[in-house]
């Protein structure tokens, strides 16, 4: 088997060492010391006994059709998450049905991928054998010629629906409720497009889990195929033709490249621990509180409505069936007892008849009870102030596991000031950019490296006659740098005198500032440069262009707290 990942050794290199490939992973489940059963689960509490909130999962728990066990803790590369299957299915449901989790879904799509990664195309000049100038040139062909292909489905997508952003922005949703993406890049031709190279996001689900097994070239672990060294090879994929929920009962390998080195696959999850070989959800430790606040909403609303409702309760010393067939519209045959006959004569005749008294929860209706008997109103308690409280807890848990802020999680700003407000979105920012790095743009990265082989073939993206070729120094032409929108502020004036009082003393650059807004230095100095020729040919001169020398107002009031901080007193107590 020949990969584009092969490598010859030679010189005085010695060949690495040859790893045994490990024993296939039996049918069991292989629990850590100290732990058995469902209590390592995150569906359990520290008990070992299932949480309140998965009841309605416990058969999947107890190793029914839900669960899944070929999943293994094992210290092998068949090594996965034992909730990755249930895990996943629960964040689909949740996703679609719980505000809570879709408003946590929704806010780290729309913070990593936004309306898409701008490309910046860095061509390295040295590489290529090419001068700085002719580099950039090349450089700002491919962004051109990438963007027309990114955005039109028809260029980039198998099925002809969806740019390369929507793509990404649906790979990264996988990932986020399964734990992997999965997707195919094909050659393809489509009416009225100019390249053949596209992209399609397949269900993760259609890998073989079943196909596991050890052979002398490799081995093979549920559907991930590996060579000796552990470099991934191939996945093995059950076909699902589009539209349908039935799986091929054939399996077919696809190799992760082809022979020349072109990507075939882009298969991703988060690593949790060495020698993973499937993915878990990134939301799993968000799931618990999320089901928790859901199920004291519910509670809450229920109690609720008995809180505007009422009970009526009957206290008498008449027998039961007696007593409570006042409560009938229609009068019913009681039974006598010899004992008290006088007293169930009594009562069946106070309450029977067509002119008896009846009991009626009718607020025109009056009532007269028969000697001895009372009428009882019982009210439901209404929700207690620990409700909130209790609320936000567990949206916090919730947003903390998750990876975002309280405030967007839970869309609430009441209790935030400036200061609070950039702090609590400081981490969830960098975690943002982490898996814009991680997922998005490295999906985004492969598809371009696949484009820009077709389009320097066919001469779209033209290269000076002396540079080397592309196949001879891939790594040269395929530099780039994925660009987002900058981090949401919660004021922006003071964060813009911020960065200019930055930029006057020399700690940030220019190229830092922009890219902190998502920005490129060189398409923003360009287009500053346009506009200004433009509005001098037209006689106009606006005032950022003339105010080279505004002072940058650093005084304390300025960057006082939204919370009603006392200037003066701040002033007096820095002297």
């Amino acid at each position: 088997m020949t990969t584009a990942a092969e490598t010859t050794v030679g010189g005085n290199l010695a060949a690495p060492a040859v790893i045994a490939p490990p024993a296939p992973p039996t049918a069991t489940i292989d629990l850590p010391d100290g732990l058995s059963g469902p209590g390592a689960s995150f569906l359990t509490g520290q008990n070992g006994k299932e949480r309140l909130a998965w009841a309605s999962y416990a058969p999947a728990m107890a190793g029914g059709a839900g669960y899944v066990t070929g999943l293994s803790w094992a210290p092998y590369a068949n090594r996965g998450h034992r909730d990755r299957g249930i895990a996943s299915a629960i964040a689909s449901e949740q996703f679609l049905a719980d505000p809570t989790l879709r408003a946590i879904c929704d806010t780290i799509l729309t913070n990593a991928v936004g309306e898409g990664l701008v490309l910046t195309s860095r061509v390295d000049a040295a590489l290529t054998g090419m001068t700085p100038e002719e580099a950039k040139a090349v450089s700002h062909q491919i962004e051109t010629a990438w963007t027309r292909y990114a955005t039109n489905p028809l260029e980039c997508d198998a099925t002809g629906r969806y740019t390369v952003f929507e793509i990404a922005e649906q790979a990264m949703l996988s990932w986020l409720l399964s734990g992997e993406y999965l997707v195919a890049h094909d050659v393809a031709r489509a009416r009225g497009a100019t390249f053949h190279t596209k992209a399609m996001l397949l269900d993760s689900r259609m890998i073989a889990a079943d196909q596991t097994k050890t052979a002398d070239g490799g081995s093979i672990y549920q559907g991930v195929e590996f060579d000796q060294r552990g470099l991934f090879t191939a996945l093995h994929l059950r076909r699902v033709p589009l539209g349908s929920t039935v799986q091929s009962g054939e399996v077919k390998r696809v190799p992760v490249f082809t022979k020349w080195g072109r990507k075939k696959l882009s298969f991703y999850f988060e690593t949790l621990f060495p020698g993973m070989v499937r993915g878990a959800s990134p939301l799993l430790a968000a799931l618990t509180p999320v089901q928790e606040k859901s199920m004291l909403n519910e509670l809450s609303v229920g109690a609720q409505s008995l809180a505007n409702a009422f009970a009526m309760v009957v206290q008498s010393a008449a027998p039961a069936n007696v007593a409570l067939a006042g409560l009938e519209t229609a009068p019913e045959p009681t039974d006598r007892n010899a004992i008290a006959e006088a007293l169930i004569t009594l009562r069946e005749a106070w309450y029977s008849g067509e002119n008896g008294a009846k009991i009626r929860a009718d607020a025109s209706q009056v009532v007269h009870t028969a000697p001895g008997d009372e009428l009882k109103f019982v009210t439901s308690p209404k929700t207690g102030p620990d409700y909130t409280a209790f609320q936000k807890s567990l949206t916090k848990s919730a947003a903390r596991g998750a990876g975002v802020s309280y405030s967007d999680a839970a869309g609430d700003w009441s209790e935030s000031s400036f200061a609070s407000a950039r702090l609590e979105a400081a981490l969830p920012h960098r975690l943002t950019l982490r898996r814009r790095r991680s997922v998005a743009a490295r999906l985004m990265q492969d598809i371009f490296e696949s484009w820009l082989e077709e389009a320097v073939t066919i001469g779209v993206v033209t290269l000076p006659p002396h540079a080397k070729h592309f196949w001879d120094e891939r790594s040269g032409y395929t530099q780039t740098k994925w660009r987002g929108a900058g981090q949401v502020s919660s004021d922006r004036k003071k964060d813009a005198d911020a960065v200019t009082l930055e930029l006057s003393n020399h700690l940030i650059t220019l190229e830092d500032a922009l890219a902190e807004r998502g920005l490129d230095l060189e398409t923003t100095i360009a287009q500053i440069a346009a506009e200004k020729k433009m509005l001098e040919a037209a006689g106009l001169t606006p005032a950022y262009f003339t105010s080279t020398n505004a002072r940058v107002n650093t005084d304390v009031a300025d960057y006082a707290d939204e919370d009603g901080a006392d200037t003066e007193r701040t002033e007096g107590n820095n002297k």
